[in-house]
């Protein structure tokens, strides 16, 4: 009888080795799913972001391009950056600040970052309003 006991023993441990082991597999597979998900989540949102963020300040590429063409015809324009493109929509709303005194609703603003340059420029009529330095208040 102790024969049969003892490999009774043996074979209920040899069975919980296995199904310990496969447990703890199985939880590392999945933590290790876990973080590739997460992981993979973080980029898709970075690059949504990202994506957003250009597309709102950059506008419609096409016309912005337009834009700057016909701009660059009546003035020399920095080419060592793109600017960022704006349209006056609502002239009331500016005409405190002295550079959009003359501006109208669908002038464009030409924002040029690097070299803190501004240019005003009217497409109905072709000409430049107004050019200014940009100024940039750093916030603390």
């Amino acid at each position: 009888m102790s024969k049969n006991r003892v490999l009774d023993l043996r074979i209920l441990s040899k069975k919980k080795k296995k199904s310990f082991n496969f447990k703890k597999l199985f939880k590392i597979i999945i933590i290790i799913i876990l973080i590739v998900g997460i992981c993979f989540g973080v980029v898709v949102v970075y690059k949504k972001i990202k994506s957003n963020s250009y597309k709102l300040n950059m506008g419609d590429r096409g016309r912005s391009e337009k834009i700057i063409k016909r701009v660059s015809r009546l003035i020399e324009l920095p080419s060592d950056e793109i600017p960022q493109v704006a349209n006056v929509l609502n002239e009331e709303k500016l005409k405190d600040y002295p550079f959009f005194e003359n501006a109208e609703n669908g002038d464009n603003l030409l924002i040029y970052t690097k070299s803190m340059k501004v240019i005003l420029y009217r497409p109905s009529t072709d000409k430049i309003i107004g050019v200014a330095p940009l100024y940039v208040e750093k916030t603390k």
